[in-house]
């Protein structure tokens, strides 16, 4: 429970969630790329597995920033980071500090550069479907048209009622991101396989293995070809 007198830190881009909160009395501490908002970034430069540089902004002063790790909800995630700093009387030149110090979490989207030109985006520490949805965006950003995605997928859980749903739906984002080849295992495989087929993927690259060794021979086996 928050106290009355706590301030609140919010995703002030989220409009369904600002609603939500407009109708509690409370004061409120918000974040985004919307100018509105009390922290804003601006001049955000993408640099793919490389990381993002941007310019934060808070009641007129303002101090570039360049992360260290990939993906546009990293750029939100400091974001969130900044913003409970602030509020605790941090220092524009520690936050900056400190964001750039930052270089991931294992199992979380951080790219590991692998021998022939291979990048390794492993996002395996409790997938689901927003960090699936993050993972390809920052793929697809870093392959362009000079490199070949290769997918490999394994179950999500605690998904509850959305367990089919996501799975397909995850199938489906693969294809759209523009895999080359797409490997599934797991309980829940053949959805996914399905989704990334129904939104017109080859069905002879939508490959279903048995263990994680098999996903593995397989996946150098495709990009070696």
């Amino acid at each position: 429970e928050i106290r009355p007198e706590s301030r609140v830190i919010l995703f002030g881009d989220d409009r369904l969630l600002m609603e939500k909160a407009s109708r509690f009395n409370r004061s409120f501490f918000t974040f985004g790329l919307n100018p509105e908002n009390d922290l804003t970034a601006t001049d955000v430069e993408d640099a793919g597995d490389s990381g993002i540089s941007y310019v934060l902004n808070y009641e007129g002063k303002t101090i570039p920033v360049r992360l260290n790790v990939p993906g546009y909800h990293n750029l939100n995630n400091s974001l969130a980071a900044a913003s409970v700093a602030l509020c605790m009387n941090e220092s524009f030149e520690n936050i900056k500090t400190g964001l750039e110090r930052f270089k991931g979490i294992k199992g979380r989207l951080v790219p590991d550069a692998l021998p022939g030109d291979i990048i390794l985006l492993d996002d395996t520490y409790n997938s689901n479907p927003s960090s699936l949805k993050a993972a390809l965006r920052v793929a697809k950003r870093i392959a362009e048209a000079e490199m070949r995605i290769i997918v490999g997928l394994g179950d999500m859980l605690e998904l509850g009622d959305e367990t089919e749903n996501s799975h397909i739906n995850a199938g489906r984002m693969v294809a759209e991101a523009g895999a080359f080849s797409f490997f599934a295992i797991g309980d829940h495989a053949g959805l996914m396989l399905k989704g990334a087929v129904e939104k017109g993927f080859s069905p002879e690259k939508a490959i279903e293995v048995g263990s994680n060794h098999e996903m593995v021979d397989k996946i150098f086996s495709s990009y070696l070809k």
